[in-house]
């Protein structure tokens, strides 16, 4: 697989477990939607997962905004690494951390795209060769900044916006678990930019699996023309799993 592929989660067939992945490049901004508890934390952290499998901290940088940022750093053992060491981490109290932390991203958005414009995608910049590592951003709950006294939902809409050659993806959550019954016949684009006036490509519904003794979540991914693409099965990744 690509650098740009997360995983998703997986499809058993005959008594054989297939993941299934979802390309960051054409799929974000990504929207990950219900209830807490359904499991949305844990497909971000399989996705971050195996996006490290493939990536050294050079390639592949990390700003976390997430409720549960301790529990994600604590599982991917990020103390221990440099993932976030570009952009950090935060959780949803430290609204001037949050601000601080989107800013870096949307400078280094903007600051390539002027090396764009002036070279090509791998420049000399303060005597170090500059790779283009790819970035990703979770945002968790985005609908709480909307109303902040920090702007921090215009910096949000920059980083949705940019393109995605600049190599900067976005992942956020949402708590709105009716949200597939919302759309009705809009689009996910139509319905995010008419009610936030924010581009997002792609929907993702969680929901816990009731009939399954195991920690399994179902999620079903719904692209820009609204039907669903794939449906699939999470289950909560341990450090030795």
């Amino acid at each position: 697989r690509s650098k740009t592929d997360a995983v998703l989660g997986f499809v058993e067939r005959s008594n054989m477990q297939h993941l299934r992945y979802v390309d960051l490049a054409k799929y974000s901004p990504i929207m990950i939607s219900d209830y807490a508890g359904s499991g949305k934390t844990e497909m971000i952290i399989s996705m971050l997962d195996s996006l490290m499998k493939r990536s050294e901290s050079r390639d592949l940088q990390f700003a976390l905004i997430d409720q549960d940022v301790d529990k994600i750093i604590d599982r991917l053992d990020l103390k221990e690494s440099d993932y976030i060491r570009k952009f950090a981490s935060t959780d949803l109290r430290d609204r001037g951390t949050i601000h601080d932390i989107l800013a870096a991203v949307v400078e280094e958005i903007d600051r390539r795209k002027i090396l764009r414009e002036r070279f090509d995608k791998v420049v000399t910049y303060k005597g170090v060769i500059d790779q283009w590592c790819q970035i990703i951003v979770v945002i968790d709950d985005f609908e709480l900044f909307q109303y902040s006294r920090y702007p921090l939902m215009p910096l949000i809409k920059k980083i949705a916006e940019a393109d995605p050659s600049l190599n900067v993806r976005l992942i956020m959550t949402s708590h709105e678990a009716k949200l597939v019954e919302f759309l009705g016949e809009r689009t996910v684009k139509e319905y995010f930019k008419q009610r936030y006036d924010l581009n997002v490509n792609t929907l993702v519904r969680v929901d816990i699996d009731q009939s399954s003794s195991k920690s399994r979540h179902i999620a079903d991914l719904f692209s820009n023309d609204g039907f669903r693409k794939i449906s699939v099965e999470t289950i909560r990744l341990s450090k030795e799993n």
